[in-house]
């Protein structure tokens, strides 16, 4: 009536001292990779909202016969081509990413060059837009 049948294997003594898992939850390959794929995404982000509104910004400086400053003249001119960044920054990124040890001061400029990437690449259709139209503002305004 209930208890432990006598053919049942005998219980083993656990270990005085549990085993730890001793491996990081997060490893500096974990964070190369998602800091490296956040400065991607933002450069791909960036160059999206470029690609659909740089064409009405030329034509509204065209239409408004405006002569745009030298940094919207230069992302008028190369915005087009701005889809090459995250495409190297991506190839950089996975060369990093396949050595099993990469020299850390590559791996430092690559990871530092994709989140700078974005920033600049930002930086500069801001301006591009916002200078141009505070430059309409002033004039327009008594």
């Amino acid at each position: 009536m209930g208890g432990i049948s006598a053919d049942a294997p005998p219980l083993r003594r656990l270990p005085d001292k549990m085993e730890t898992d001793t491996r990081p939850v997060v490893t500096p390959r974990t964070v190369f990779l998602t800091t490296a794929a956040i400065g991607v995404a933002w450069q791909v982000f960036v160059i999206t909202r470029g690609l659909r509104y740089g064409p009405e910004l030329q034509s509204m400086l065209q239409g408004l016969g405006v002569t745009a400053g030298f940094l919207t003249r230069s992302f008028l001119a190369s915005y087009r081509w701005w889809v090459l960044a995250p495409a190297v920054t991506a190839v950089l990124v996975a060369d990093v990413a396949r050595r099993t040890r990469p020299p850390p001061l590559y791996g430092s400029v690559v990871l530092a060059g994709s989140v700078f990437a974005g920033l600049v690449l930002q930086a500069w259709m801001i301006e591009a837009w916002f200078a141009p139209l505070l430059a309409i503002i002033v004039k327009v305004q008594p």
